[in-house]
């Protein structure tokens, strides 16, 4: 009897909708969401909050530390420190080359930075509700780890997680889930 052969199915297409990749997009859209009227209502444009919260964590910052802190690159947060600059979130002043300059908070930029502070511990505090204190330290630990994952797969692939020749460091104290 001569065995039918068979051949092996499609693979499912549109996988993707449904996977870990897309949980955590959704959900990064939703909270950014919840955050952009914030933003708006401060006078802050995309990615400007998180600059401004760099900036009050770590003091007067360069433009490579942001960029590099943040994986991103250079000059979109040079775009980002002159329209905070123009909208008086920020002073800048020349730092030790040409090339390089020290940014730092003004009261207006500490005032915003409160209230986008104030913000996201309330988008925080929605983001966690019904968790238990163990579950939401087991959450950022495994986002930690993800995180962990993604970029050692970069180093892998040859592509830095930072610049070149600049290696991601959380700042001070921030070591695991802040209490």
């Amino acid at each position: 009897m001569e065995q039918k052969r068979t051949e092996p199915a499609e693979p499912r297409l549109g996988t993707s909708l449904d996977d870990l990749h897309m949980r955590v997009s959704f959900a990064y859209r939703l909270m950014r969401n919840c955050t952009n009227a914030t933003a708006r209502e401060l006078g802050l444009g995309p990615g400007q909050p998180r600059v401004l919260s760099y900036i009050a964590a770590h003091g007067g910052s360069t433009q490579r530390e942001i960029a590099t802190f943040f994986c991103i690159d250079p000059s979109a947060v040079s775009r980002m420190l002159d329209s905070l600059e123009r909208g008086g979130f920020i002073a800048c002043v020349p730092g030790r080359d040409r090339r390089s300059k020290i940014a730092d908070l003004t009261e207006r930029g500490r005032a915003a930075i409160a209230a986008w502070d104030r913000e996201c511990a309330e988008v925080e505090r929605v983001m966690v509700t019904g968790f238990s204190d163990a579950e939401r330290d087991t959450l950022f630990g495994l986002l930690e780890r993800v995180e962990g994952n993604l970029r050692s797969e970069l180093a892998a692939r040859g592509r830095s997680a930072s610049l070149p020749g600049e290696e991601y460091r959380r700042p001070e104290g921030e070591e695991g889930r802040r209490a």
